[in-house]
């Protein structure tokens, strides 16, 4: 396992040669903190058809399906309130009618074990505000937060961008029978990988906090079956640590033909965790980015029980503080149960016919993918084969991909390479690596763009990965 707290020396050793009159943290940041910078150039130039030569960003977790019924939803709604719009207002903790909106949308929704009050919701701007706020509220600087491999890849900046938290990943294919990405599902498999992780941290003095569970996961899109949240429930309970569960796409579950059976979405709100891990130790996250499709609103919610929690994340909501009149914007939505039914339907439907023209297309041109999704708005998309290909024309000994592999370098400088030819012909893809992957070549494809440009994007892949293979077939 890296040490992610060696990792955070050497930027920091690396972030001393800056002399602009910085603190550390500012040193810091200023030298590994632009994490948008890829994405802003491509997003100045989106592909439209009547922009050919435009950029196709497919490595954002951005569903763009339901944009006009939003737009449309929204302009017959916005009416601005200049006693409360223009106002400050009831303060930075989000307006009492979101706050209804959401408990009363979670426990109906969610079908929580028990009514949620609005007492124990938070409106922060956005989930990514909301995990900030967590990690400065549950952690001291350089204490440890567990998430199982691979992991969404914005949680490096949530959890150590500010709040000094460091994520330790849960690795899991140490674990015998381990032999395909559906074992990191199994309630078994998550308690050795749990408390594998949770003693090498102890043995490398690193005090660990909480865990963070997606669930649905990113990058996988799979939802977690109930025994195996009550497992990691009762790992949690065993070490007096914090459970934060993600829970961000609970509404964009699909059906997937080639999956019958899949494992339902179940929040953790309707779960009996009695015996297991007392209730003040278990935190919900949600926001409207996803479900609702709504990105650019910034709006995220905390849910908690534990009123010394919720107290010091209020204490930094004037940092996070979101406008009424966004606030007001979500809760008509909510309010309105008619609405919010049809849209959920509407796009799923929508979502699983881009999966469906995703998958038939990655299956066309021969790209494997890992075929247990039914969750979430991205493909798993697998190019070992390519990766381990650069040196050899032979089959691909997968085990030589880990991470922990001598020839690790090589792997990354492949990936980078497939990522940056990607990018010079007019397509993005997110790195496998970045999700603190097990193996290198694995890419997270996003397949909720529209169907003209989801085909064009895809073409636009694998006329890159044979570019690529062309040129190591050279330099070799």
């Amino acid at each position: 396992m890296a040490n992610p707290v060696a990792t955070q020396g050497k930027a920091a050793v690396e972030a001393e040669k800056i002399s602009d009159g910085l603190s550390t943290r500012g040193k810091f940041n200023y030298t590994h903190g632009n994490h948008w910078g890829a994405d802003e150039k491509a997003l100045e130039n989106p592909w439209r058809p009547d922009n050919p030569g435009g950029t196709i960003t497919l490595r954002l977790a951005e569903n763009t399906l339901m944009h006009e019924d939003v737009s449309k939803y929204l302009r017959g709604k916005l009416l601005v309130d200049s006693t409360l719009h223009l106002t400050y207002g009831q303060g930075p903790r989000g307006s009492v009618r979101l706050r209804k909106a959401v408990a009363s949308f979670l426990t109906s929704n969610f079908h929580a074990r028990e009514p949620i009050g609005y007492d124990q919701i938070i409106i922060t701007s956005g989930v990514t505000s909301a995990m900030d706020a967590l990690t400065w509220s549950i952690c001291d600087d350089g204490e440890g937060i567990l998430i199982p491999q691979p992991l969404y890849v914005g949680f490096r900046l949530d959890i150590s961008q500010r709040s000094r938290g460091v994520i330790v990943p849960v690795p899991f294919q140490w674990i015998d029978g381990y032999s395909t990405l559906d074992d990191i599902f199994r309630p078994e498999m998550n308690r050795s990988a749990f408390e594998r992780a949770y003693e090498a941290a102890k043995q490398s003095r690193l005090n660990i906090k909480a865990v963070v569970l997606t669930n649905p996961h990113n990058p996988l899109g799979r939802c977690y079956p109930v025994e195996a949240i009550k497992e990691i429930a009762s790992f949690c309970g065993r070490y007096n640590l914090h459970l934060i569960s993600d829970e961000i796409y609970a509404n964009s579950v699909f059906t997937n033909p080639s999956v019958p059976g899949a494992v339902p979405f179940t929040s953790i709100l309707s779960i009996d965790l009695e015996g297991r891990l007392d209730p003040r130790f278990v935190h919900v996250l949600y926001g409207a980015s996803k479900d609702f499709c709504v990105n650019g609103l910034r709006l995220g919610v905390l849910q908690s029980k534990n009123e010394g929690l919720l107290g010091a994340v209020t204490s930094l909501s004037r940092f996070t503080w979101t406008p009424y009149l966004i606030q007001d914007a979500w809760s008509g939505m909510l309010d309105d149960e008619d609405f919010t039914s049809q849209f959920f339907a509407k796009n799923q439907a929508l979502i699983a016919r881009n999966y469906e023209l995703a998958t038939s297309l990655l299956h066309t041109y021969g790209i494997p993918y890992y075929r247990g999704t039914n969750a979430a708005i991205f493909l798993w998309v697998d190019l070992r084969e390519y990766i381990g290909s650069s040196r050899s024309h032979d089959n691909v000994d997968i085990s030589t991909l880990r991470t922990t592999s001598s020839d690790t370098h090589i792997h990354m400088e492949r990936e980078a390479d497939i990522d940056a030819t990607c990018k010079k012909n007019g397509m993005s893809i997110a790195r496998g690596s970045t999700f603190i992957t097990e193996e290198i070549g694995w890419f997270r494809l996003t397949f909720t763009v529209p169907p003209d440009e989801l085909i064009e994007g895809i073409h636009r892949l694998t006329n890159s990965l044979a570019e690529v293979q062309q040129r190591w077939r050279k330099e070799n």
